[in-house]
Order: structure tokens, then sequence, then C-alpha cells
């Protein structure tokens, strides 16, 4: 399966967010031991060494995008894909960008903690939560 995580679950992961954390990180050792293939948007990687790196996390930071791009491919999002973005019916822009790169990637889900964001999308998302139970 082709699957998109979506950085607020990757952030889960990376702060060890109280509560959400756990299940983020399990949604996405199921992928790794599952075989999935895991996909990850490239803007995500900037935005998420920014916010590491604001909560005093800028060493293990970068160590953590190294892990991370053991484990992801990333997809770019390009004018063509910034543009379907741009007019797309997900009302949240970053979102838009991040359904139009998993429908680029092919993907079958994005997993997202957001998926009220997602409603409109054309690549379903599901939570964590769900993607453990499929």
């Amino acid at each position: 399966m082709k699957v998109m995580f979506d950085l607020n679950v990757i952030v889960d992961i990376a702060e060890g967010r109280e509560g959400l954390g756990e299940t983020s990180r399990k949604a996405f050792e199921k992928a790794i031991v599952g075989g999935d293939q895991i996909y990850f948007p490239l803007h995500g990687f900037t935005t998420l060494h920014y916010l590491l790196a604001r909560a005093g996390k800028a060493k293990e930071s970068k160590r953590y995008l190294a892990w991370l791009c053991d484990h992801v491919s990333c997809v770019p999002a390009d004018t063509s894909t910034i543009r379907a973005a741009c007019v797309s019916h997900v009302a949240d822009f970053e979102d838009a960008v991040v359904d139009e790169t998993a429908l680029v990637a092919q993907c079958q889900y994005v997993v997202t903690r957001n998926t009220r964001h997602f409603a409109k999308s054309r690549v379903p998302a599901i939570t964590p939560e769900r993607f453990l139970s499929l």
C-alpha cells in the first residue's frame, strides 16, 4: 500500500506528544513493518525542522530528519502541484498541497490527525488509529 503521512503525525512522533505520539509512532511502525510505501511531502522537512528547532531541539532535529529520510520517499510539490492546490476543494492550502502530492504519489491514504481538513480531498484521509485497524 502507498500511504502519505501528514506533518502533524510526524511531529507527534518527533516530539513524543502526550497522548498522540504513541499512536502515531505505532501507525508509522506498522507501515514500515508491513512493507508499505511511505511518503512525506518534501516541504514537510523544512517545517518539521523549524518546529523542532523552535522547541529547542535543533540538534536532535537533523538526526531525526536523517532517520526520516531512511523511511520515507519524498514527494516534491512542483508548479503544477501548487497550481492544483490553489484551486483545490481542500480549504487549508498546506493540506491541499499534501492532498495533491499524495495524488502524484498515487497514495491510497493520507494518515493525519486532521481528517476534517481533508473532507474534500481526493485521497481519503484516515487517522493513525484507523490506519492501525486496517
